[in-house]
């Protein structure tokens, strides 16, 4: 459960992607667990299965998602497991 509502989380992405301008930064990808709830809400705080926050210059805020990996020794699959709506 969020913490705030989206509005919120959509301002925090949007001032991101700000600073992403600023640096040049076509795509960002996140994937520190604290940074990625601070962007969406999302508390995956899972440390066995790759996780990460995508964060697209050329897509509007709410496209802002929370991925996460499962390797199963041959495949990456991707699975949504958030997006700020």
């Amino acid at each position: 459960m969020a913490l705030f509502q989206a509005e919120e989380y959509l301002e925090r992405i949007r001032n991101t992607k700000k600073r992403m301008t600023d640096a040049g930064i076509d795509v960002l990808i996140v994937s520190d667990p604290a940074n990625m709830n601070y962007l969406t809400g999302c508390d995956g705080w899972s440390f066995y299965v790759p996780q990460a926050v995508v964060v697209p210059q050329n897509m509007p805020a709410r496209n802002c998602v929370a991925v996460a990996g499962i390797d199963d020794g041959l495949n990456i699959e991707i699975e949504v497991i958030a997006a700020v709506v």
